[in-house]
């Protein structure tokens, strides 16, 4: 009943166990991951830009080669033609007595909102600096926080003055 999503990975990457909320996260079902070291062509993970990851840089992946801890890692997840999704993604590897790989243990929890929030501030963020008024936001005791720099020009004073 974990919020977060978990897969444990065999050191060749077959998937050996998963929760549902790794499942729903993924948007893929149980038969569809338990036992498979690949998954359908239209789904993938890709990087915080956009482009496709490519198979190295997937979190088991890269726990394999460097055979190191890999920590909040954000990864998108594109589910052929339904909307992306964020996780924020910690993997790590469990070795036996004598140093062996013996599996992977990747974990994962939804950070969809927060990338959608960080979207929206970038967005608000750029309007407000490129708006053709001046825009000032003053703090309670009567100190600018912010000014764009059409305000700024407006003053004659740069935006850090």
């Amino acid at each position: 009943h974990l919020n977060a999503g978990f897969v444990v990975h065999a050191p060749d990457t077959r998937i050996l166990q998963c929760n549902p909320t790794a499942c729903r996260l993924l948007g893929l079902t149980l038969d569809q991951m338990l036992g498979k070291t690949a998954i359908d062509p239209a789904w993938h993970f890709v990087h915080e830009d956009g482009s496709v990851m490519p198979l190295e840089d997937f979190p088991v992946n890269r726990v394999i080669a460097t055979q190191r801890s890999l920590k909040n890692y954000v990864v998108g997840i594109k589910k052929g033609t339904y909307q992306q999704a964020w996780v924020l993604v910690n993997a790590f590897p469990e070795f036996d007595n004598t140093a062996q790989l013996q599996q992977i243990i990747v974990t994962f929890v939804d950070i969809t909102r927060l990338k959608q929030a960080e979207t929206e501030l970038r967005e608000m963020t750029q309007a407000m600096e490129n708006a053709i008024s001046g825009i000032a936001q003053l703090n309670p005791q009567g100190c600018y926080v912010y000014v764009n720099k059409t305000y700024a020009d407006m003053t004659g004073h740069s935006p850090e003055e």
